[in-house]
């Protein structure tokens, strides 16, 4: 592929791409932080009023693992507009990585967190012919508009020339 691929307006980039918000509740964090992140401030309602929090709060980790699910969930009906508008569909391979995490507000019982994508880059991948890498700023809000999570992120993708 010598030439820059047709690209789907969504995942310009300088698009941002609002994936979807979940409501975090007591049972959801107690769920998985005992399974995945057993830490008395996510796994104990009582004993997490005395810790550095003053609450029970979600696993940094579960608030990643959310964004995941809305991020394939929005991929899929992403993906069906496109084949319905008769347009090619961008193939969707493994992530090379994420840096730069900041957990930068706890998540607690009752706050709904919206999930977006600021789509940063597209560069044809150094290592895989004829895959390109997606960079985006990720970010979480709480239903304040305050951030409680960011990451850059980067995928691994294959796009129709």
């Amino acid at each position: 592929m010598s030439e820059m691929p047709e690209i789907p307006d969504h995942i310009r980039p300088g698009n941002r791409i609002e994936i979807g918000d979940f409501l975090f509740t007591g049972e959801n964090i107690l769920r998985f932080a005992k399974e995945w992140d057993p830490q008395i401030f996510h796994t104990d309602s009582i004993k997490a009023k005395d810790s550095l929090f003053g609450g029970l709060c979600a696993s940094g980790w579960h608030t990643i693992s959310v964004w995941m699910k809305l991020q394939r969930a929005a991929s899929k009906i992403q993906a069906g507009k496109l084949r319905s508008e008769g347009k090619p569909v961008p193939e969707f391979g493994p992530s090379p990585g994420m840096k730069h995490i900041k957990w930068i507000k706890p998540v607690f019982a009752g706050d709904r967190i919206s999930y977006a994508n600021e789509i940063t880059g597209l560069r044809k991948s150094g290592s895989m012919p004829d895959w390109w890498v997606m960079t985006s700023k990720v970010q979480a809000l709480n239903q304040n508009g305050e951030p409680v999570m960011t990451f850059d992120n980067a995928v691994f993708l294959k796009l129709s020339g």
